[in-house]
């Protein structure tokens, strides 16, 4: 016969420390970083520079 100490009822509290040490370890989630959305760019296909949006038309 073997004897589990950490079976025993007396343990319980010291088994629930343990799992609770653990159970870092192994559902590690990492710190959250708010996503910084970036404007689009557009590049003239003419001259390579930057364009700038002056207006949105919408065909009728």
């Amino acid at each position: 016969m073997r004897d589990y100490w950490f079976l025993r009822g007396q343990t319980k509290a010291l088994r629930v420390r343990i799992q609770l040490l653990l159970l870092g370890l192994f559902y590690y989630t990492p710190p959250t970083v708010p996503i910084t959305k970036t404007k689009a760019v557009r590049v003239c296909p003419c001259c390579q520079h930057d364009m700038t949006c002056v207006g949105v038309s919408r065909p009728r």
